[in-house]
């Protein structure tokens, strides 16, 4: 399964250890608005950053996305 991520702070971490601990599970994508955290997450964990919302939906290999942006938003 190809996952993506949204929100690359410190929950996106959370998820992005859990998805590589899982069997079949692969970090594809991140998305956040600011390219330097989706580039140090994608970079730690591998997959794809991006900071256009658009463009991380539109990857046509994305399978599930989780959201990782604090509960308040």
């Amino acid at each position: 399964m190809k996952f993506g991520i949204i929100g690359a702070g410190m929950i996106g971490h959370f998820h992005a250890k859990a998805i590589t601990a899982m069997a079949g599970g692969t970090l594809h994508s991140v998305f956040d608005l600011r390219q330097e955290a989706a580039d140090k997450l994608a970079g730690e964990y591998g997959g794809k950053a991006y900071s256009d919302m658009a463009e991380f939906m539109a990857d046509d290999e994305l399978e599930i996305v989780t959201v990782g942006t604090p509960s308040a938003l």
